[in-house]
């Protein structure tokens, strides 16, 4: 049997004399308030002395055990959810606290900071309550500039950015809290930072698109004003794992690939896939429909496929905004290049990377000194230091370098009539 307040939400019974508990608790008078604290003879909830000097000491967190006053207050008219002033650090938008401090119901009667009862976390961020001398009520000022969700909310802005900085920097809500409790700032939990990365992430893939359209946009004009014939674009292509192939064995559960145009070196294209959502998961092990929801899930296939599936897109993207590309540079893929010629366009040239060119090479090398143990790794480092340089003196002239290959080894044996 469950209740229904006038909110909206369903109560089980022995939530219902909770909350009616906490509607009687809200609209005490002021002369009960007094009762629990007597401001004739208020006397601090807490140390006023300040915390030690950053470096004087490698323990600050010096907690202190509230008085009665603040457990009856917090029981009272917080749920216990009050938390005293020195309990942990908090995220603080000075101009916005300052700005906040004042009582609407007294007519904007300015707050004062020796009244502060405790804080009610929200985040990293929070209300500071304010006890008004005026008319004895509690008072929830805003520590930081807050904004309206789509449900009419009232969001901390430091929290969605923290949201963004946990994009942004590649890490997770438990290195979040890890670094949190090492600066005595409160933990967040996980439900909370999910509600914000679901708010600005799609926020973020727009501006993603945005920022691609723009450069793919700058590589063509470039592209163009350098060449008599506007034909196309030259970019380099790769993919990238969430989780590392050894070259026999590709698991990965997502990945991603990028295209990143030759004139302006700036990222005119992105894909990813995913391989396993959630939300999806736990519906199908409890045998229901998964809630609505953004589901990420867009491949079956195995990892290895992933990369040329996504480059093949890519190309396609660019090329419905009449930037087609006709030089790919990227590893010696085959089954990408291939898949581009025959989907994609069948005049798309092939470029070698360098860095993989001189890693399949270092890789061959390496294979053959299991049979030529004179090939040591001495003599392989220096070959591939012979052929780095000849590369770099050879830069874009593919005559040179068919030239200067043999010079690569004869260096070797002080032979340098080749070497240029």
């Amino acid at each position: 049997m469950v209740n229904r307040t006038k909110k909206g939400r369903f109560l089980k019974p022995t939530q219902v004399a909770r909350y009616n508990q906490q509607l009687k608790n809200l609209h005490k008078s002021s002369e009960e308030c007094d009762q629990l604290v007597n401001l004739d003879t208020f006397v601090p909830l807490f140390d006023t002395q300040s915390t030690p000097a950053a470096g004087s000491t490698l323990d600050d967190h010096s907690y202190i055990q509230s008085t009665g006053s603040f457990d009856e207050i917090n029981e009272a008219f917080f749920s216990g959810k009050l938390r005293a002033l020195d309990f942990t650090r908090h995220v603080v938008d000075l101009q916005a606290l300052f700005n906040n401090m004042k009582c609407v119901d007294c007519a904007n009667v300015s707050l004062k900071f020796k009244d502060a009862v405790g804080v009610l976390p929200a985040g990293i961020c929070g209300h500071l309550v304010i006890r008004c001398y005026n008319c004895l009520r509690f008072v929830q000022v805003a520590m930081g500039k807050t904004h309206s969700s789509p449900h009419g909310q009232q969001i901390f802005d430091v929290n969605t950015k923290l949201a963004t900085g946990m994009y942004h920097s590649g890490i997770g809500p438990v290195q979040l809290n890890n670094l949190f409790t090492s600066m005595n700032l409160p933990n967040i939990s996980e439900s909370l930072i999910r509600r914000r990365c679901d708010e600005v992430g799609p926020v973020l893939e727009d501006l993603a698109e945005e920022s691609t359209s723009k450069a793919l946009c700058e590589e063509g004009h470039l592209s163009a004003t350098n060449s008599i014939e506007s034909t196309g674009i030259t970019a380099s292509a790769d993919g990238a794992y969430q989780r590392r192939g050894s070259g026999r064995c590709y698991n990965s559960l997502s990945g991603t690939a990028t295209l990143i145009g030759k004139k302006t070196g700036k990222i005119v294209g992105f894909s990813a896939r995913y391989k396993r959502c959630r939300k999806c998961d736990v519906a199908k092990a409890k045998h229901r429909t998964p809630n609505k929801h953004a589901c990420k899930k867009n491949w079956t296939g195995t990892a290895k496929s992933m990369e040329p599936d996504m480059i093949v897109e890519i190309l396609k993207e660019v090329k419905d905004k009449n930037n087609p590309v006709v030089t790919l540079i990227g590893d010696d893929d085959c089954t990408a290049f291939n898949r581009a010629r025959c989907e994609v366009s069948s005049c798309i040239e092939k470029l070698s990377d360098k860095n993989h060119v001189k890693k399949n090479i270092s890789n061959k090398l390496y294979k053959l000194k299991s049979k030529h143990k004179e090939l040591s790794v001495k003599t392989i480092t220096a070959i591939m230091k012979s052929f780095s340089y000849m590369l770099a003196q050879c830069k874009e002239d593919t005559d040179k370098i068919e030239k200067s290959i043999d010079s690569v080894v004869l260096h070797q044996f002080g032979d340098h009539v080749k070497c240029g």
